[in-house]
């Protein structure tokens, strides 16, 4: 028997386990951020209204106001979005052990490779949009944050 193919496939196995563990990093990594865009939206939005609705602006100022609070309320959806709890594939189940106990090495191997392929693939993907819609609840945390301290500041210099 020629151990070139299994050596092969055990190289092929580790990798797409290497990967496997960097897409659940990720994966995680992500949830962290959208816990934090959701924390800053907490602190703020209490913050924005003590300060808008303790002045008196022109009717103008008080209705643009409302601007930066509908982006940041759109940040928050797509921050949400992100944590809501999605799975990530991980290879192999637990009813595969039974069947493939019988098998051998390099059918095993190759099943294995299989799986983790298929997995990662689909959480490529998971991924990809996660980072997505990361990056648009960042962009609008950012412009209603802006928005927010040049109203804060117009209102105050009584425009």
């Amino acid at each position: 028997m020629n151990s070139q193919p299994i050596d092969n496939l055990k190289h092929l196995v580790s990798k797409s386990n290497e990967y496997m563990k960097e897409f659940s990093s990720a994966f995680t990594s992500n949830h962290s951020k959208a816990t934090t865009i959701i924390s800053v939206i907490a602190i703020f939005i209490p913050l924005y209204f003590n300060v808008v609705d303790g002045e008196k602006g022109t009717s103008i100022l008080m209705l643009i106001s409302f601007i930066p609070v509908s982006l940041i309320i759109i940040s928050l959806y797509y921050a949400l979005t992100v944590i809501i709890p999605k799975k990530l594939p991980y290879g192999f189940k637990i009813d595969s052990f039974e069947k493939l106990v019988k098998e051998s090495l390099e059918k095993n191997l190759g099943y294995e490779l299989g799986v983790n392929v298929k997995s990662l693939r689909i959480a490529e993907k998971v991924i990809e949009k996660q980072g997505r819609k990361l990056k648009l609840s960042i962009v609008f945390l950012t412009i209603s944050l802006l928005l927010s301290v040049l109203l804060i500041f117009f209102i105050k210099m009584n425009f």
